[in-house]
């Protein structure tokens, strides 16, 4: 224990060892390693130096292309991959496999309930995520994402950004251009695309797909009976067989509303 280590290929076993020189290989808790390609096993590890590979919970790695296997570490680097809960990433193209997760950098790719991911292109697999960047994909329930042109499964989501794409009921989207499938769904954006019953939409130019659907603003499309419209501008409402129970059209000032039909 408490060994220093200066050179190119060594191997020390042994807590509280600090190692300098690429290709170590160190086996004990509380050791510190400089240099790249170096291997430790033992908790509580520091290790800088790309394409590191580290085993031990609580372990800090700085270097890109490292691999880290332990709940609760920290890396630092592109390129990583990090299985454990707790963990704690920084740079792009990182994976990540544990709940409870925090990565920060572009085209990370996650997979764990609970985790929080910061950059563009991400992808998120596990519920209770929170997703922040554009164009990110995310498959899990009460999943928050906020950036343009996100992709999201899974019920109870929330979305902030225009273009993006949900999957699951009681979601809600605020951005233009959304496009929504599942029910009870509250979209807020003009051009907006919603598909399943009882769903709520505000902004001009939507369109819903529906029974029991609400629809806010000109210009919009609604499919379903029971539907309540408010705004101005023209509605096309697609004819269908049967009757339409509950249908309230708000015309502008000036026109008189028409006669009651069946």
């Amino acid at each position: 224990p408490g060994s220093t280590v200066q050179g190119p290929g060594s191997t020390v076993q042994g807590p509280g060892s600090t190692v300098q020189g690429p290709g170590s290989t160190v086996q004990g808790p509380g050791s510190t390693v400089q240099g790249p390609g170096s291997t430790v096993q033992g908790p509580g590890s520091t290790v800088q130096g790309p394409g590191s590979t580290v085993q031990g919970p609580g372990s800090t790695v700085q270097g890109p292309g490292s691999t880290v296997q332990g709940p609760g570490s920290t890396v630092q680097g592109p390129g990583s991959t990090v299985q454990g809960p707790g963990s704690t990433v920084q740079g792009p193209g990182s994976t990540v496999q544990g709940p409870g997760s925090t990565v920060q950098g572009p085209g990370s790719t996650v997979q764990g309930p609970g985790s929080t991911v910061q950059g563009p292109g991400s992808t998120v697999q596990g519920p209770g995520s929170t997703v922040q960047g554009p164009g990110s994909t995310v498959q899990g329930p009460g999943s928050t994402v906020q950036g343009p042109g996100s992709t999201v499964q899974g019920p109870g989501s929330t979305v902030q950004g225009p273009g993006s794409t949900v999957q699951g009921p009681g979601s809600t989207v605020q951005g233009p251009g959304s496009t929504v499938q599942g029910p009870g769904s509250t979209v807020q954006g003009p051009g907006s695309t919603v598909q399943g019953p009882g769903s709520t939409v505000q902004g001009p130019g939507s369109t819903v797909q529906g029974p029991g659907s609400t629809v806010q603003g000109p210009g919009s499309t609604v499919q379903g009976p029971g539907s309540t419209v408010q705004g101005p501008g023209k509605f096309s409402i697609r004819k269908g067989k049967g009757s339409w129970p509950r249908l309230l059209l708000e015309l502008c000032a000036g026109q008189p509303p028409p006669p009651p039909t069946r």
